[in-house]
């Protein structure tokens, strides 16, 4: 698994930062400023970020691929696009390289779901 530092570093591949909205809640304070996040003023010292294990992750991920299933399965274009950058990320923190990445929306979403074992809706099938 990445470690923060490393976490640091990402760069945004979603066209609305959807992915680093999720990804900062990890990052202590004085590493915000690297992602180009700046608290408010008033924030500052006070911000207690999640602590960053494998489980925590994983279940941003369960929660991202579901909510990507969903978008996917309203045939929501642009969210399937966030949330499929979104779902690379949470792999790319976990290092897996079980998940094939290059894979987009839907078919990544249900690779996802069945390498972790989170539910697919029985509609879902996009026959990766």
């Amino acid at each position: 698994m990445k470690t923060l530092e490393q976490i640091a570093t990402y760069k945004s591949r979603s066209f609305d930062d959807r992915d680093i909205e999720r990804l900062v809640v990890f990052l202590p304070e004085e590493l915000l400023s690297q992602m180009g996040i700046r608290l408010k003023p008033e924030h500052v010292g006070k911000y207690t970020p999640t602590p960053l294990t494998r489980e925590a992750v994983v279940e941003r991920l369960k929660s991202d691929v579901a909510f990507g299933i969903e978008k996917y399965m309203d045939q929501r274009g642009l969210s399937t696009m966030a949330m499929t950058h979104v779902v690379r990320m949470w792999l790319w923190v976990l290092d897996d390289e079980t998940v094939d990445v290059t894979l987009y929306g839907g078919k990544l979403f249900e690779a996802t779901a069945l390498a972790y074992g989170f539910p697919v809706p029985d509609d879902m099938h996009t026959g990766f």
